[in-house]
């Protein structure tokens, strides 16, 4: 049984690399919680938060943010996320790593906890940094234990 169990968690994380391939991402951002929040108020800000980010950098437009959410926890047990996200692509110049910063910062509970030091918004400009994070945010992934939280 545990055999099978292995099997399909391997399987999993196969989807979630090949995923994460086709995303070709070009930032991992980590963001934390300034206090304990539990897994329904975790959600529920990275959805405000992502429809926040979207906002600022499409307006009005129905494009979104090519990003995918994961969370996990620290070995504390509290919640934090890792996003991998898609350069934008639009007509005009952006400051992404200020508009994640802002929208964060602005939301109920999530404080200044994540922005000590650079190590938060970080550019991935090879393969093998692609496939080094992608391997470190599916790491939680268990059979009761699915960590890509949004696909956005």
């Amino acid at each position: 049984m545990k055999n099978l169990v292995n099997k399909e968690v391997n399987k999993i994380k196969e989807g979630y690399l090949e995923m994460i391939k086709n995303l070709d991402p070009d930032y991992f951002v980590t963001l934390t919680f300034a206090y304990d929040v539990n897994l329904f108020y975790a959600q529920q800000t990275m959805n405000k938060y992502l429809h926040h980010v979207n906002k600022a950098i499409y307006g009005r437009n129905k494009e979104k943010l090519r990003c995918f959410s994961f969370i996990e926890e620290d070995s504390l047990k509290r919640l934090h996320y890792h996003l991998l996200i898609k350069n934008p692509s639009i007509n005009r110049s952006i400051n992404l790593k200020n508009i994640l910063y802002k929208k964060w910062i602005s939301l109920k509970g999530t404080g200044y906890s994540s922005f000590n030091g650079d190590g938060w918004f970080r550019e991935m400009k090879t393969s093998k940094d692609k496939t080094s994070v992608a391997k470190y945010v599916i790491k939680q992934t268990t059979c009761n234990r699915f960590p890509l939280d949004n696909l956005n």
